[in-house]
This record gives structure tokens, sequence and C-alpha cells, in this order.
């Protein structure tokens, strides 16, 4: 199946294949239910263990620069995307259901991860600052 890119609710779609965009939208239970702290994420890096040794690519989008609001916090992330050499991923944090897996892009047909990754991250980013710009 061809993977359509849509807007859509992943709440929707959780636990099972989306109809939009064919993502298993599921909840990343090994998360804390809350924005992830900067400092958090350096210390996580640092301990490079079995877990985070299997990541090509990860790297949070902070609500800094053009992200900057009042109420939220410029050293927290609610977004991550992280790339394996089999997949690349972007969770999101949704106060309802924890961290959910908004997108994933299957590579083992031997793309690039870190390529495809910081091309998701950017666009993704493109979009806050976009949707930002709308709002406030």
């Amino acid at each position: 199946m061809k993977r359509r890119i849509e807007s859509h609710n992943p709440l929707e779609y959780l636990g099972q294949e989306c109809q939009v965009c064919f993502t298993d939208h599921r909840v990343i239970e090994s998360l804390p239910e809350r924005p992830i702290e900067k400092i958090e994420l350096e210390k996580w890096r640092e301990q490079q263990d079995e877990w985070d040794s299997k990541f090509v690519y990860f790297e949070p989008i902070y609500f800094e620069d053009e992200l900057i609001h009042e109420d939220l916090s410029a050293t927290a992330t609610a977004t991550l995307v992280f790339g394996t050499e089999d997949n690349v991923v972007q969770v999101a944090l949704y106060n309802d259901a924890g961290w959910v897996v908004e997108k994933e892009i299957d590579m083992t047909d031997g793309g690039a991860p870190v390529e495809m990754a910081e091309l998701l991250r950017e666009e993704t980013r493109s979009g806050y600052v976009e949707f930002v710009d709308q709002q406030w």
C-alpha cells in the first residue's frame, strides 16, 4: 500500500494500522507521560546502553527560537524523532494517551535512515512554526 500524507488524529487509530497513513499508531509506554527535559535526554545519550545504541539518529524538537512561548519550557520536548537502520519514527506526547507514534517510515529497502530522520524532523518543526505563527 502506498503511504498517503494527510493530516489526521493518530489517537483515532491507536492499536491498529491507520487507514490514512498506514502507520501503527501505538503508545510508547517506556517514556514518561510528560514532556522530557533536555538534561534527561543528555543523560540518556551519555549512558549509551543497549537500548539507545541501536539509534543512528535521535533528536528532539524543543520549544525554542521561533517556537518560544511563555507557557512552554524551552528546555523540554514533546516530540522526538529517531531512526534505526530499519525505520524512522516520530513520537509525540498526547495529554490523554502518552507518547504516541505519529509517523513511522520503513527503511529496510536500503534507504538512508539518518537523512530521512533529518528531513522528517525539519518538516515537522516547520509545521510547528507555521502553526505557532497562525496562533500567536
